[in-house]
């Protein structure tokens, strides 16, 4: 049976059909129902004939599907063949709505829907909850999220028209459809597209913001997942969303306050922007030093002009205070270290080595203590402050490493001249 449903041989399933229902009346251990699911069903993997037929698509699949269809409603078994799920691990929860959807399959998908589909159901394997990305296919496990996921709209406009749809549904993460969006975001514009009409055709069909103030298992709304991924291109859809319709402007993020020629001036949602708010979008950026891109999304608005603002206010006295105490600090570390006690002389102590030069070396180190700062201030602000860090503490081992050896050298040559010098009273001693 499986095997005519893949080729779409519909004389052969017609006639198998018929065998395995003249079966069904003679068994008498189990339902008429029970027989026919059983026999319509892989009991490895959970598959139905159904679902092998839609995994098959060819030009009598729509044929197919209907006998199938028509065999289920016949037998009083129907709900169950069509909301029957993969038991295997990999698919586990997939129904035939979803490989219909999956394989495009608008009319298929809409008669499965009339017909009692489950319209919530969770594909829960992992498979479509892979751990890495190329280990599987991610698309939020309900069926209006794949529908989204995949860029059919007219399935998802199908969805949402459909009461039983659960909008607001969440995955095994906590994801939700938008969630989901976001996820599958790339930065490359086609992709960009369709994720971002969907985005828009969703929320604008929810009425709400509900959505997107939703966070998942990790605490994070659609906006801030986007952040912390790095999807750029989704993040400055959402940042700059504009919605020019009075009944549903609310959804907006942006709205334009005045215009003049080239010149405008806008107002925008600061709602999960301002360090104010726990996990803030500033604080996932800055601190979230996985992300290549942080200085580009540091760049979009209003981002861009609250921490202009934030810098004008206090920030810049802030860091200003920050080096002067840092500098104060390493001042006063260099004169303790440099004039460190010693029993036979007195202050300073220069390195024999460099003779009566010793505020030279002072000064020196002075110096390179000030070009560590305006180092670290330069690689914070272009690049990265880990590659700072890398590069700074191997020059602090190496000045360890000739400091501690140029000390060595200067007492073995204290230890040489104090040995001379005794010699030198020994023989005058001797002389006298």
């Amino acid at each position: 049976m499986f095997r005519a449903v893949s080729e779409g041989n519909i004389e052969e399933l017609q006639c198998l059909l018929m065998q395995v229902k003249e079966r069904s009346n003679a068994c008498r251990n189990m339902t008429v129902q029970d027989y026919l699911m059983k026999k319509l069903t892989d009991s490895d993997t959970g598959k139905t004939c159904l679902m092998k037929a839609l995994l098959n698509i060819n030009q009598n699949t729509n044929e197919i599907v209907k006998m199938l269809l028509s065999f289920g409603e016949e037998n009083s078994f129907l709900e169950r063949l069509i909301n029957a799920e993969y038991t295997e691990e990999a698919y586990k929860g997939q129904t035939a709505l979803n490989i219909a959807i999956e394989r495009r399959q608008y009319d298929i998908a809409q008669t499965l829907i009339e017909k009692g589909a489950d319209v919530n159901a969770h594909s829960q394997g992992v498979f479509f909850n892979p751990k890495h990305k190329h280990e599987g296919f991610y698309f939020g496990e309900t069926p209006l999220a794949l529908a989204a996921c995949t860029n059919q709209p007219d399935i998802v406009q199908l969805l949402m028209d459909n009461r039983r749809t659960d909008i607001t549904s969440q995955d095994s993460r906590g994801n939700n459809i938008l969630h989901a969006l976001v996820t599958v975001a790339e930065d490359f514009k086609t992709q960009n597209d369709f994720v971002i009409r969907m985005y828009d055709m969703i929320l604008l069909k929810s009425k709400s913001r509900t959505l997107e103030t939703m966070k998942n298992k990790d605490g994070l709304t659609p906006l801030q997942l986007a952040a912390k991924s790095g999807k750029l291109e989704i993040l400055k859809y959402i940042l700059s969303r504009e919605i020019k319709d009075k009944p549903k402007r609310s959804l907006s993020r942006k709205f334009t306050d005045w215009a003049y020629g080239p010149v405008q001036s806008s107002l925008y949602d600061l709602t999960e922007l301002d360090t104010t708010a726990d996990n803030s979008l500033l604080e996932i950026i800055v601190y979230n030093t996985n992300i290549g891109n942080r200085h580009e999304m540091l760049t979009l608005e209003p981002l861009h002009s609250l921490l202009r603002m934030k810098w004008k206010k206090f920030a810049r006295h802030m860091f200003f205070m920050s080096c002067c105490f840092y500098f104060i600090y390493n001042i006063m570390l260099t004169l303790v270290s440099y004039y460190r006690p010693r029993r036979d002389e007195a202050p300073p102590y220069p390195l024999d080595l460099t003779g009566n030069l010793g505020w030279l070396q002072l000064l020196a180190q002075v110096l390179i203590m000030i070009a560590a700062i305006f180092l670290a201030i330069k690689e914070v602000i272009l690049q990265d402050v880990l590659k700072f860090l890398v590069v700074y503490i191997v020059f602090l081992l190496g000045f360890g490493v000739g400091y501690n050896r140029i000390q060595d050298t200067s007492r073995s040559n204290s230890k040489n001249t104090l040995n001379t010098f005794d010699e030198m009273d020994y023989l005058l001693e001797t002389t006298v």
